[in-house]
């Protein structure tokens, strides 16, 4: 079975993610590895359920096998055709896992759609763009009272002064707001002096897969990966 190769992939693009959240960049030639990483973690596991499926199974032992899928049922039910035909009688439950990542079994989710496609442009017709939308902009506040912004901050650190604002016509001195770490739209407080003080994520830049329907990068690859992840334990739970 391939289930290490499976393991050592998810673990890779696990780790990749971390870094892509901490710090909002992703190269085009990167957003390429994830995607065919997945897709291959996809067509590893159909070649371990084909592998198990009975000798006598329509199940074209031997040749490629891909994961099926489709956008329509019928579209997804031809895929099986082709690829895993043997499947819903021999392991029903199995084909009800695969089923439950298509869009008519998952509310309409094309994620795996969307992600096929875009594994293939990426493979036959070239790198997928990647554009920056917005800037990350946090704000610091005392008393719902908003002290400081920043915009687009990334590993900066921040000492507060002694903040004066005015509050029903007086000055109301609300003391050092404390030390803060300031990267990109996370907030790390180092020392509060103030428990008064609080920040808020008034805006956060996002990564965009350009095309006709953008995706925002990093809440599709964490779908993929976490609805990926959650099927390769189903895939070898059965197949043990």
């Amino acid at each position: 079975m391939s289930k290490a190769d499976v393991d050592e992939l998810l673990k890779d693009i696990e780790e990749q993610l971390i870094s892509i959240k901490k710090y909002k960049k992703i190269t085009k030639v990167k957003l390429k590895s994830i995607l065919e990483n997945l897709r291959s973690s996809l067509e590893y596991m159909a070649q371990d359920i084909n592998s198990a499926l009975s000798k006598n199974a329509l199940s074209k032992k031997g040749k490629r096998i891909y994961f099926p899928y489709g956008d329509t049922k019928e579209k997804f039910e031809q895929s099986i055709d082709r690829n895993l035909q043997a499947i819903q009688s021999e392991y029903p439950a199995l084909y009800d896992c695969i089923e439950h990542l298509q869009p008519h079994k998952n509310n309409g989710d094309k994620w795996l759609v969307d992600m096929c496609r875009m594994t293939n442009d990426a493979k036959h017709k070239g790198l997928l763009e990647v554009k920056n939308k917005g800037n990350d902009h946090v704000v610091l506040s005392s008393g719902g009272i908003p002290i400081f912004g920043f915009v687009d901050c990334e590993d900066s650190f921040m000492v507060g002064p002694r903040i004066c604002v005015r509050k029903d016509g007086s000055l109301t001195d609300q003391g050092m707001i404390g030390e803060y770490h300031i990267d990109g739209e996370n907030v790390e407080v180092i020392e509060e002096n103030n428990p008064l003080v609080d920040f808020s994520i008034v805006e956060k830049k996002k990564l965009v897969i350009d095309g006709k329907t953008p995706i925002e990068v990093i809440p599709f690859l964490e779908k993929c990966f976490n609805k990926i992840s959650q099927f390769s334990t189903n895939v070898y739970t059965q197949l043990k």
